[in-house]
């Protein structure tokens, strides 16, 4: 069953209610969007992939650990 409405004698509604240019618009800018963000990602790949450290960098020592380490090193 689907819902439709009479108004004037004709009925409106179901899968012909929107227009057949406003339908490929629609299909268009969607295909345009989804290529445009293919491209983004794409490109964002490439920049990860060049930019992004092979090896990860060793974590520094806390400050309070490098102070303690040069204060025992001055003193003995």
């Amino acid at each position: 069953m689907s819902i439709r409405t009479s108004v004037g004698g004709q009925a409106h509604g179901g899968t012909g209610s929107i227009p057949h240019g406003i339908e490929i618009a629609h299909a268009h800018s969607t295909q345009t969007v989804f290529y445009a963000m293919a491209a983004v990602l794409a490109a964002t790949f490439l920049l990860t992939i060049r930019f992004y450290p092979r090896r990860p960098r060793l974590a520094e020592e806390p400050t309070q650990a490098r102070a303690y380490a040069l204060a025992e090193e001055a003193e003995g």
